[in-house]
């Protein structure tokens, strides 16, 4: 989880995204700002706030995405915004009195700033999603700009297999040919799921719960809700006080929930760090 967030927060377009709201907060003024101080004291008062509601906003995004893993994206998003919402109003509502004058009145009161809140999340949640639908569509520029390829599921050829091979999964089909190979990691991101290969790693456009439904009878299991791994994938066990990491043969590590750990028995593992055997 803490490896998710470190890395969603070192996008450098989101990076940008995040100066340039800051940025235009800083010229515009909202919520009374504007009048309270100097263009420099602006931005300064609006990067802090955006430094703060930027990993508050991956944080509830990350929560979200865990627990509601496999359900409907609107549904997410809609929860990612609430989330926020509540937890970011109070924080920018006491930013707001501190930056204001003594004796001069809020132009908001907590809940009218609340409601725009949730509306502004509201709003980037579906320009966010709006986006994502655009970059699964097979454009160089999209492919280039995201680093892994996004590939719509309808453009993929299906792989040859030989007759006496059992069929690869289903999921294998979604996949560029270059990479198509032994499926080890299969994990929820955003509103993608990426699949690693011995051959390299991608994003689809698909939920995650029917691409674990097309992984067929392909050896691995589900140790978190955002996590599949394959048996031949697993390097060992790492256990730190009540958290159980899977330590994976490229080292990333995988994180195991309580449900979870029910299936390291079938990966022929244990919460003591017992290696599979072989």
């Amino acid at each position: 989880m803490r490896n998710d967030l470190r890395d969603r927060l070192g996008d450098r377009r989101r990076l940008a995204v995040a100066a340039a709201v800051a940025l235009l907060a800083g010229i515009a003024g909202p919520f009374g700002t504007f009048n309270s101080a100097g263009l420099a004291h602006r931005l300064l008062f609006w990067a802090t706030i955006v430094a703060v509601a930027l990993p508050l906003g991956l944080a509830c995004r990350g929560a979200v995405e865990r627990r509601l893993a496999g359900r409907a994206v609107w549904l997410r998003a809609l929860a990612v915004c609430l989330a926020f919402a509540a937890l970011f109003t109070p924080l920018l509502y006491g930013f707001v009195r501190l930056h204001l004058e003594a004796d001069a009145e809020a132009p908001m009161n907590a809940a009218e700033l609340g409601v725009a809140v949730l509306l502004v999340a509201l709003l980037l949640n579906a320009v966010a999603l709006t986006l994502a639908a655009g970059r699964a569509r097979p454009a160089a520029a999209a492919v280039a700009a995201a680093g892994l390829p996004i590939i719509r599921p309808e453009a993929l050829p299906a792989p040859p297999a030989a007759p006496a091979d059992p069929p690869p999964p289903r999921l294998a089909a979604r996949l560029p040919a270059a990479l198509q190979g032994e499926i080890l990691h299969v994990t929820a991101r955003d509103h993608y799921t990426v699949v690693r290969t011995d051959r390299g790693a991608t994003e689809i456009l698909l939920r995650f719960g029917d691409a674990l439904a097309e992984l067929d009878e392909t050896g691995g299991v589900r140790v978190h809700r955002s996590h599949w791994v394959a048996r031949q994938a697993v390097a060992g066990v790492a256990r730190a006080g009540d958290r159980i990491e899977l330590r994976l043969a490229d080292g990333s590590l995988v994180p195991v929930s309580r449900r979870g750990r029910a299936a390291l028995a079938s990966l022929g593992l244990d919460p003591a760090g017992r290696s599979p055997p072989g």
